[in-house]
């Protein structure tokens, strides 16, 4: 069955550099989708949190490694799929950093604010792959 998904690639290194191009990315889709603007701030936070985790914690900043970045759009409908090429992580055990013990931790937020910002959130091939699904 032949998806109907415009989709647009991207391949990106473990590099905190690759942060910044992802705003680039994510503008220029914008621009050439016509996606409303209510829904770019919420894309763009949630894919740099996706990409960050990736480089940082998914590839441990292993410059060899690679991330691989999909825009999947359709009428009222966007998915950015998130990949590295780490070993994944267990999405199910991730503490609530909204608990009382780690309400003052400067970490461990990432997910919780993807969560907060997409309609849907898919964790594929053991953590290593997400899927943000926005709604419009």
């Amino acid at each position: 069955m032949k998806s109907d998904y415009k989709i647009v690639k991207h391949e990106l290194p473990s590099t905190i550099a690759s942060i910044a191009m992802v705003e680039e990315l994510i503008d220029q889709f914008k621009k050439d989708n016509k996606i409303p603007e209510v829904l770019y701030g919420n894309c763009l936070i949630a894919t740099t949190e996706a990409v960050t985790n990736a480089i940082n914690h998914g590839n441990n900043l292993d410059k060899s490694k690679k991330i691989f970045l999909q825009f999947k759009f359709r009428k009222k409908e966007i998915v950015i799929e998130i990949m590295d090429e780490g070993n994944g992580f267990d999405y199910a055990s991730l503490p609530d950093p909204t608990a009382e013990n780690n309400i003052e931790k400067t970490e461990g937020r990432g997910v919780f604010i993807m969560e907060s910002l997409c309609d849907k959130i898919d964790f594929e091939d053991g953590g290593k792959k997400i899927a943000l699904h926005f709604s419009y």
